[in-house]
């Protein structure tokens, strides 16, 4: 097609009749929960106030809200709970309450999750610490007079984790009563002490048991270790020997008696060994 009057190329011209416009966004990840730290204590006794406290970071690019559980594992019994929300990439803390400890090494699992969906765990233990008392050595007479003293000396160490409170006693086994008995003392870890109880000592054989007790959070009082012996009574056994003796035929006392001096008793005479 050409125009009249010019000579030359064709002119071209193009109209626009509509359009779009949209932004093509980035898709963002999901949540996804990490533990990166389980704090608790290193250890605890019966009864102590336990606080955990767990870090989570978000791995994800979107905002989420985390769940927390932490379980006893052997019971499954769920212990403490707690949540927070985190944006994508952010860190955070959740601080579940306090517990008291159990009678026992405690083992805890952390769990988080959001949504329904778990996204981590954590094991850790928490050692009981708990006094445990040995009688490690005593000293008591085997033999006395009626009326003496009588006195026991015992040394307990304290072989337990915690610090811990103990008692000695000292008992009549024959009559079930107390003797004597030290004051409450207490023992660090690993720490020893002596103590000594004295009695008056009957006119019998004197039968003894040395008893090292504890307390237990509870109040309650357990016995952790326990000596029995018998302390004797020299008189009655200088009369059973002279009863003894009495009742010997005479060849038998001589016989007994040359024994003694390293003679020989022959035909009724004594005669010295060379």
């Amino acid at each position: 097609m050409s125009v009249e009057g010019r000579e030359g190329p064709e002119l071209l011209s193009s109209i626009v009749d509509d359009y779009k416009e949209f932004t093509v966004a980035e898709a963002l990840t999901e949540p996804d929960g990490e533990i990166f730290d389980f704090r608790l204590p290193p250890a605890a006794a019966e009864g102590d106030d336990v606080s955990p406290g767990v870090g989570i970071r978000n791995n994800g690019e979107q905002t989420g809200t985390f769940q927390l559980a932490i379980v006893d594992i052997e019971t499954q019994v769920i212990e403490f709970t707690g949540a927070t929300t985190l944006a994508g990439g952010a860190t955070g803390w959740i601080y579940p309450g306090t517990m008291p400890m159990p009678s026992k090494n405690w083992k805890l699992q952390a769990q988080i999750r959001h949504n329904t969906s778990w996204d981590d765990y954590q094991q850790k233990t928490i050692p009981l610490m708990e006094a445990v008392g040995e009688i490690t050595t005593y000293t008591a007479p085997s033999s006395t007079l009626p009326g003496a003293t009588v006195t026991v000396s015992a040394t307990v160490k304290n072989l337990g984790t915690g610090s811990g409170s103990f008692r000695l006693r000292l008992i009549d086994r024959d009559e079930t009563v107390d003797v004597d008995a030290s004051t409450w003392f207490t023992l660090a870890a690993a720490a020893s002490t002596t103590k000594n109880l004295s009695g008056t000592m009957p006119e019998r054989d004197w039968k003894l048991r040395l008893v090292l007790e504890r307390t237990l959070p509870t109040a309650a009082v357990a016995i952790d270790d326990q000596r029995s012996f018998l302390t004797v009574n020299i008189d009655n056994r200088l009369a059973a020997v002279k009863a003894w003796w009495n009742g010997l035929e005479a060849w038998q006392k001589a016989v007994i008696a040359a024994a003694s001096l390293g003679t020989v008793v022959a035909g009724g005479a004594v005669l010295k060994r060379r």
